[in-house]
């Protein structure tokens, strides 16, 4: 496959088909993009299970620019080419196939190389065969779905109330989307339409947003076509399919009355979306007349004089309109017409917000098993769950947590598979303290004593997808998926070697992580120690679970505010328990000004960088700590490893290696089920010297 084509002409499709592709798939080969090379043509796809993008590049339009050397296929890492080519300096690129699925992406003095994947295993586009065609105009089609899609559910209990109803019938196209609480409703008469046409389905409200999108760029007419379980817009040269949902919608034909009671007309202009916060005051047009002025000493007792009102009107009750608890206002509705006046009819009706109709058993026996409350908004934070028993048992209560999440997979009891040789710990520190660095190590170590480790990637830069995926096709499938596989109690990671596995996923990936609840069960169910590489963006309900936290510190004081800012948030949600804190003090050198207890006690306290106040987070004199000594050697030796994608210990100084032992007593201190003596240290102010010593000291003072 060898074609050139100019870079601008090719991004402006390439952006077309990113819209369907989602890092979040659970098929590895749906994160790329299927690139197929014609004689006359390039055709691109993108695919996310949901939504299809197929996008045409003719040859024969000279805008595109478009040379056919060779045709071809092949399937290609989306969002990683599509930055490359964003990012290329000449006006045109070329990019060529070569055997073994390798894409070399060349532009002026630039040039890469990429690997790609048979598009033989990219799944095959739906067929649409009907004779249910129709061509509905652009801006119709635009108006019909900004003014229904505000309405669609965003609740997944509801999954039918999550699309947009859409019936033709004798010439009348209705589209229709209620999420219970709210209504909207939109006809158009269609002309030239054969009325022997009609259809009933409902199409996913995410589908439509993202049409929406696509067709706001193109003029042509948007040609409509349905199948039993599949929709297909055609538009340009690009063809739009979607699923639809399957199920029967609520009637809603009857839900808006033909009568009202009260009758209301405003201007849509006016009309302005509710203000946040305080309410402004209600400034009167008649003045006042008994302005009191404050003056000096003791104030004069004021005789209040009754007003006469200098006239008198007749007032008439209107019933109070009800609002909706939803986060987005109904006067954003206002937005959506094109009119000046906008009438506002209501009755006398007093139901509850729940549309009439709508509360039949097809939506209550839904909402019966989610156990998302109906006004509770799906990002709040719950307030309960059970506690991970520590390994040993803090004496200081930490708030309990709920989970957030609604999982099919039946939730374990994480606190009850915590026995006396089982523990999960979490690392944490500001970037390029060596948070990764002590993780990957001490895992190594552990697990090289016959202990059964896991290791579950939580930051955002996922380094363990770089090391431990090895630049091989079949470890990176593994890594799309396991993340998935833990949810529903699948314990299947990267296995290193008989006593590590590695949990990880794509890079910037965090909603992969979001269950923690079953995330941690399972791994606690299957492996000895459990250690989580965390950063300042991890799911704080991970930090509530764990029992110990693990703090990465160098000798930069620089970059202890941000950690000091992390924990202080923690203990403001009620989940950091001081007696889980270990201090780790990494890269450690000898220096004059700074010292241990200096570094220790400034990660104790949050100190506001105005200097206005300060938060102490955990005991200085009592917490648990260890020092790793920063030797070139060694973090050459690790750099090697990171590039070979393999961490070993060979190599390491025996002075580094003395050093991780005693980190390795901290996190797993049961070493063939006999307790290490604790090598690690405190600071204790009570510590007293032994009785042997104060003999000295006596006999010693008494010879003074």
């Amino acid at each position: 496959m060898n074609f050139t084509i100019n870079r601008s002409a090719f991004i402006s499709q390439l952006n077309n088909v990113l819209r369907a592709i989602s890092s979040k798939t659970t098929i590895p080969i749906l994160t790329g993009l299927k690139m197929v090379v014609n004689e006359d043509n390039i055709v691109l796809t993108g695919s996310n299970s949901d939504i299809t993008i197929e996008s045409v590049i003719n040859a024969n339009d000279a805008d595109n620019d478009l040379t056919i050397e060779e045709t071809g296929a092949i399937v290609l890492p989306a969002r990683f080419f599509s930055d490359i080519v964003k990012k290329l300096p000449d006006k045109k690129v070329t990019i060529e196939v070569t055997s073994g699925f390798q894409a070399d992406i060349t532009s002026g003095s630039a040039k890469f190389q990429i690997n790609g994947q048979d598009a033989e295993n990219f799944p095959h586009l739906p067929e649409i065969e009907t004779n249910k065609s129709v061509t509905l105009p652009n801006d119709i089609l635009k108006e019909v779905i900004r003014q229904t899609v505000i309405a669609v559910s965003k609740q997944e209990s509801r999954p039918i109330l999550a699309g947009v109803h859409m019936m033709l019938k004798d010439g009348v196209l209705t589209a229709v989307a209620t999420d219970s609480h709210r209504l909207a409703q939109r006809k158009v008469v269609l002309e030239n339409i054969d009325n022997g046409i009609d259809f009933d389905v409902i199409i996913p409200g995410k589908s439509m947003e993202e049409l929406s999108g696509m067709i706001s760029d193109v003029h042509e007419d948007v040609q409509m076509q349905v199948t039993e379980n599949q929709v297909l817009f055609i538009f340009g040269n690009t063809h739009f399919y979607s699923r639809l949902l399957e199920g029967n919608y609520p009637e809603t034909s009857q839900l808006i009355p033909q009568t009202a009671d009260t009758t209301v007309e405003l201007e849509a202009e006016s009309v302005q979306p509710k203000r946040r916060g305080r309410p402004r005051k209600i400034q009167t047009e008649e003045p006042v007349t008994n302005v009191v002025k404050r003056g000096r000493g003791r104030p004069k007792k004021q005789v209040e004089e009754p007003v006469q009102e200098v006239a008198q009107s007749e007032e008439i009750e209107a019933p109070e309109l009800p609002m909706p608890e939803e986060e987005t206002s109904p006067l954003n509705l206002f937005e959506l017409g094109e009119e000046d006046e906008t009438p506002k009819a209501t009755t006398s009706s007093d139901d509850d917000m729940i549309l009439p109709g709508l509360d039949s058993d097809f939506l209550f026996e839904q909402e019966a098993e989610s156990p998302i409350g109906e006004n509770t908004a799906m990002n709040e934070t719950p307030q309960k769950v059970e506690r991970i028993e520590s390994f040993k048992e803090p004496t200081t209560p930490v708030t309990p947590i709920a989970p957030t999440t609604n999982n099919s997979y039946n939730s374990m009891n994480t606190a009850s598979m915590l026995t006396k040789d089982k523990k999960v710990v979490a690392f944490v520190g500001t970037s390029k303290n060596g948070t990764s660095f002590l993780v990957n190590n001490t895992a190594e170590l552990l697990s090289q004593k016959g202990i059964n480790v896991a290791i579950l990637d939580l930051t955002r830069n996922k380094n363990a997808y770089y090391i431990y995926t090895e630049n091989e096709e079949n470890l990176r499938n593994v890594a799309y998926s396991c993340i998935e596989n833990l949810k529903i109690g699948n314990a299947q990671g990267i296995q290193v070697h008989k006593n590590l596995t590695v949990y990880t996923t794509l890079p910037g990936d965090t909603q992969a992580e979001s269950d923690y609840t079953n995330i941690l069960a399972t791994l606690t169910k299957n492996y000895s120690l459990v250690i989580l590489d965390c950063d300042f963006e991890t799911d704080y309900n991970y930090f509530a679970q764990v029992q110990e936290i693990y703090l990465v510190q160098s000798l930069d004081i620089l970059t202890i505010q941000p950690l000091t800012a992390f924990l202080r948030n923690l203990k403001a949600k009620n989940m950091l328990n001081p007696e889980k804190i270990r201090i780790v003090l990494n890269k450690m050198v000898n220096l004059k000004s700074v010292n241990e207890k200096t570094i220790i006690g400034g990660i104790a306290y949050y100190n506001d960088p105005a200097m206005s106040f300060m938060t102490e987070l955990f005991n200085k004199d009592t917490v648990n700590y260890c020092t790793i000594p920063f030797e070139e050697q060694t973090y050459a030796k690790y750099l090697d490893g990171i590039i070979n994608c393999k961490i070993t210990l060979n190599g390491y100084s025996k002075n580094f290696i003395a050093s991780l032992n005693v980190l390795g007593d901290m996190v797993y201190p049961l070493i063939n089920n006999n307790a290490r003596n604790n090598s690690y240290s405190s600071y204790n102010p009570n510590n007293s010297f032994s009785p042997s010593m104060n003999n000295t000291l006596n006999r010693m003072k008494n010879n003074y």
